[in-house]
């Protein structure tokens, strides 16, 4: 979670999805949680039987397809909704393994151990001059 925000902050680094790989995703998904329904199933993802879920979070929109019997989110469709394009964030998920062994090693490096460090910096520290905030989307419809 440290590494995360730290990148934010210092270098304006974002990753899209970063709810499913923090402490507590359950947590960090239900501080900005305002919407949330079910869809119903679908088998649309590697012919597996999902359950199908939309939600607001934090001014995203998500669409996300949940394994029925394993529980394992399989499909994920986001669209921020300040974005003029409403660009789509894609993320697949396949081929769980969990609990498999780990080398220990799979995480190291002798040549990033060795590598001389490079500073990170945000790479717009301050408005522009007669910079304006971007402008912001049309709220959703009411249902």
């Amino acid at each position: 979670d440290a590494a995360l925000e730290a990148a934010y902050h210092s270098a304006a680094i974002y990753f899209t999805f970063t709810d499913l790989i923090v402490a507590d995703p359950y947590k960090d998904m239900a501080e900005g949680l305002t919407l949330a329904y079910y869809i119903g199933q679908s088998r649309v993802v590697g012919q597996t039987t999902t359950d199908m879920l939309a939600y607001v979070d934090k001014g995203v929109f998500v669409q996300i397809w949940i394994g029925a019997e394993d529980k394992l989110p399989r499909l994920l469709h986001a669209i921020y909704l300040d974005d003029p394009e409403r660009l789509r964030h894609n993320l697949i998920l396949s081929d769980w393994q969990l609990d498999a062994a780990i080398p220990a090693d799979t995480f190291g490096s002798s040549k990033a151990a060795s590598a001389n460090p490079m500073p990170f910096a945000h790479p717009h520290p301050e408005p522009s001059p007669g910079a304006e905030p971007p402008a912001k989307g049309k709220p959703p419809k009411e249902q």
